[in-house]
């Protein structure tokens, strides 16, 4: 069947069109203040799960075998840079500017710090307060919809390496391909 407008028919439908449009738009709108909010809340918990964690890590490393050695430094190190990610994140974010490779930033200074606690056997306490930053770096991933997998724990299960390989080199080509991508469009606006 064709359906047939009428000159009289048209201010209801330009009418319902309108409504219609503008259900879809704030619906998109408040989709988007959720995930960003999403994001904000994500950010902020990291935040203060990593300040914990910085402190009873630094606990931990004074009342271990590293005290006073180059890998302690290493690692408080490791742990100011979680921080300072986290913190360009925030601020990107806030900015609407956060991309991609804000997040695996930070996801990667947690892989490295993730590691170090794996091989070593720190206070519980310091355990404790990096499994709560793992899971916010897990969260955080999933919310910016970024695929992320920690190195596994043992050595001899080669399928897992594998794996783990193919995601890590999976994240390099895309970390490589949006650096490229921002680089050009730098270069595109430069003089």
């Amino acid at each position: 069947k064709i359906i047939k407008l009428r000159w009289s028919n048209l201010p209801g439908v330009l009418i319902a069109f309108v409504i219609a449009l503008t259900y879809l738009t704030i619906d998109a709108s408040g989709q988007q203040r959720r995930t960003t909010t999403q994001m904000r809340n994500v950010i902020a918990r990291l935040e203060t799960n990593t300040d914990r964690f910085s402190r009873t890590v630094d606990a931990a490393l004074d009342n271990s075998r590293f005290n006073n050695t180059d890998l302690e430094d290493q690692v408080n190190a490791l742990v100011d840079e979680l921080e300072f990610a986290t913190d360009r994140l925030k601020n990107r974010t806030g900015d609407n500017i956060a991309n991609r490779m804000d997040v695996h930033a930070v996801l990667r200074r947690g892989m490295y710090l993730d590691m170090f606690m794996q091989r070593n056997n720190l206070s519980v306490r310091a355990q404790r307060d990096w499994r709560l930053v793992r899971s916010d770096l897990d969260r955080l991933a999933r919310v910016y919809g970024v695929t992320w997998t920690w190195a596994p724990t043992t050595t001899n299960n080669s399928a897992l390496n594998q794996s783990w390989t193919r995601q890590v080199i999976q994240r390099l080509e895309e970390t490589t391909d949006q650096f490229r991508e921002s680089f050009d469009a730098g270069l595109d606006n430069s003089r």
